[in-house]
């Protein structure tokens, strides 16, 4: 395995969206796509991950922390080549983000500085609630398989 100061240079942009495999200096590896990178600022390099049943997951990882640094395909040749969201993504993730802050309102601290609370409220699911209506799998929850006492 390489080490991370391949992607300190000025040609980093070559592994943006290319799958890699990372090992940490506890003996973990994380194998993903690599999906951002900021080792002059805050020394953070991001993986996305997609498990065997479709969850993604974004690893963020300290530098100091990877001990190995290995790509497993071909690199980017040009800026060009880097993989880039669409802009209707954009716009999707902004507005679930604009929804989501509605529910956080900010205050201000006795000491000027900005805080923020969050408001939501919680519905409790009764025990033994029906959770599915389906009606193969109607489950009551008489196990207790959910609803620890």
């Amino acid at each position: 395995m390489d080490s991370i100061e391949v992607l300190n240079g000025i040609d980093a942009f070559q592994y943006i969206g290319v799958e890699v495999l990372i090992e940490l200096v506890n003996g973990e590896q994380i194998k993903g796509e690599l999906y951002s990178v900021d080792l002059q600022r805050n020394d953070i390099v991001v993986i996305r991950s997609v498990s065997a049943h479709g969850v993604e997951s974004l690893y963020l990882v300290s530098a100091h922390a990877i001990s190995g640094f290995k790509s497993l395909g071909p690199l980017n040749e040009s800026v060009e080549d880097i993989p880039r969201v669409p802009y209707d993504a954009l716009l999707r993730a902004k507005a679930v983000v604009e929804d989501v802050g509605e529910d956080i309102p900010f205050e201000r601290g006795h000491e000027d500085h900005t805080r923020t609370t969050y408001h939501r409220r919680w519905s409790m699911r009764t025990k033994n609630a029906v959770v599915s209506s389906s009606e193969e799998t109607t489950s009551r929850g008489e196990d207790n398989h959910w609803n620890d006492s």
